[in-house]
């Protein structure tokens, strides 16, 4: 579709056909080959959900970075449907999907009919939207409930009314239940009344400012337990200290680098944004009537962007890509502003630049795996693994990878022990030890159990999964899982044992 088309059609019936007609067509890209790959870790850990207490859940559970409404929901969906992977990531692919017309919805209130309706576009369209939508983690959920409530706050500043003002306390405040990054989100929006109050259209907020106080309140209320909770995961030294243990400081252009990691290829995202950034700048400077919009995606990207990288730099890292997915929408209405900036061919063939670069890095991410070869893994040890082997797992809440791809019979060969002397009594007996390593550095407890192995075991193959498979050059992540094979000394002789060459062998 032209843009001379969502020009002309963006704001009556016709364009609402084509919103659908896009809807459609991300439902198809979020739907393709949803099960084919095998889950990644922490979709396993969503499985697990299932096995546990809804007061382990409620109360925080294992889970420091998320929020119980996801989890809630996976426990009694997979009760219900199981937990293979196409159940799994069914409803993520549907809330994904749902950004679509609520994406639309929003531009809406923002900027003109056509924008909205390219934004509808580019977010049926986009790669990170389709990657998290197809991901059995709670941020399609997490993008969807920032958009209807980031909708309805502008609707509730045009005029308050008490049903639209509790359906925004409903919407945002599951959000802060369902991601802790949703604390930005409730910031960004205080923001927006404090500066949009005084702009004519919702002038209603500065004259009226008690049922919006009040609304605030209630907002408070909904939020203060889970707040509480996660403030006190985020600033303790006691609970859960390596909850977030895994994320690096960032670098100093990591605003920047979080926009370009949205695409999948860094530099591609440089790309797109500067072909987005500067028509859509010279629209904000010429056309007043918008400024509101950018306001907005100004506000969306300091408190997403910038509020995470300083705290990150000062307290605590925090910064990961995906828990900044409501960032995405300053992106889409980047890029759907610019498409409508140029006149008749220029604008056409502008329009295309920018659909052809974001949809690029999808032909990749069809034909190549993206996550973690949890599935290859088991498959290859279960060609190989011997009655008498044992499996061990390093991190240990790997242990959960294996147990749930693992036959039966073999899952029951994983191994785990507390002390050197378990160890010794483990091994002894032990022709064949599989060492599988994947997520973090090994620690100084991990090596020593390791040089036990060793003491035993002579390395006799080693291969790492992701050189078996077609994997996809511009994956956002997928876990280095490692395979070494250690067989028993002959004379039993302690020792290190010898590097030998790598396994060749392709994985069923």
């Amino acid at each position: 579709m032209s843009t001379r088309v969502a020009s002309h059609y963006g704001d009556g019936a016709r364009g609402l056909q084509w919103l659908w007609f896009w809807t459609v067509v991300g439902l198809a890209l979020r739907l393709w080959t949803l099960g084919s790959e095998s889950l990644w870790l922490d979709e396993i850990l969503a499985a697990e959900r299932v096995d546990q207490s809804l007061g382990f859940i409620l109360s925080g559970g294992d889970s420091a970075s998320q929020g119980p409404i996801f989890a809630v929901w996976i426990k009694f969906w997979g009760m219900i449907a199981g937990t293979d992977e196409w159940m799994l990531r069914i409803w993520p692919a549907i809330w994904g999907t749902l950004c679509i017309p609520a994406v639309y919805f929003l531009a809406r209130q923002l900027f003109t009919g056509a924008i909205a309706l390219l934004a509808a576009l580019f977010m049926a369209v986009h790669p990170f939207a389709i990657h998290y939508s197809q991901d059995a983690r709670p941020y399609s959920l997490f993008l969807l409930c920032s958009i209807v409530a980031s909708y309805l706050l502008l609707k509730m500043m045009r005029q308050h009314r008490w049903p639209v003002a509790l359906a925004y306390v409903l919407v945002a405040g599951a959000t802060v239940y369902i991601h802790p990054f949703a604390a930005f989100l409730i910031a960004a929006h205080l923001w927006m009344y404090l500066w949009f109050r005084r702009e004519s259209r919702f002038r209603g907020a500065l004259r009226y400012p008690r049922p919006y106080a009040w609304t605030l309140v209630l907002l408070i209320v909904a939020c203060s337990p889970e707040i509480w909770q996660d403030a006190a995961i985020m600033f303790s030294d006691t609970v859960r200290p390596q909850a977030t243990a895994w994320i690096p400081i960032p670098s100093w252009n990591w605003p920047l680098v979080n926009a370009g990691d949205y695409f999948m290829w860094r530099k591609l995202g440089y790309a797109v944004l500067l072909l987005a950034a500067l028509p859509a700048i010279f629209r904000a400077l010429t056309e007043t009537q918008l400024r509101i919009g950018f306001q907005w995606m100004l506000i969306v990207a300091v408190c997403f962007w910038i509020l995470p990288w300083v705290i990150s730099l000062t307290v605590k890292p925090i910064t990961v890509a995906r828990y900044t997915t409501p960032g995405l929408l300053v992106i889409i209405l980047l890029m759907a502003v610019a498409a409508t900036t140029l006149q008749a061919l220029p604008r056409q063939l502008y329009m295309m630049v920018l659909f052809a670069l974001t949809v690029y890095p999808l032909w990749g991410y069809y034909t190549g795996v993206d996550k973690d070869p949890w599935r290859q893994h088991a498959q290859y040890l279960a060609e190989r693994v011997k009655p008498g082997d044992r499996i061990v797992a390093y991190p240990d809440v790997a242990d959960v990878a294996q147990e749930y791809y693992l036959p039966p019979g073999v899952c029951s060969q994983v191994a785990r022990a507390d002390s050197p002397a378990e160890w010794d009594s483990l091994l002894v007996n032990t022709p064949r030890v599989w060492l599988v390593t994947s997520y973090l550095q090994l620690t100084p407890a991990d090596r020593s159990q390791i040089e036990l192995i060793e003491r035993t075991h002579v390395r006799a193959r080693q291969i790492a999964m992701r050189d078996l498979l077609r994997m996809h050059k511009h994956r956002f992540w997928a876990a280095p899982i490692q395979v070494t094979l250690y067989e028993q000394h002959a004379t039993e002789q302690p020792g290190p044992a010898p590097a030998m060459p790598a396994d060749t062998t392709t994985s069923s």
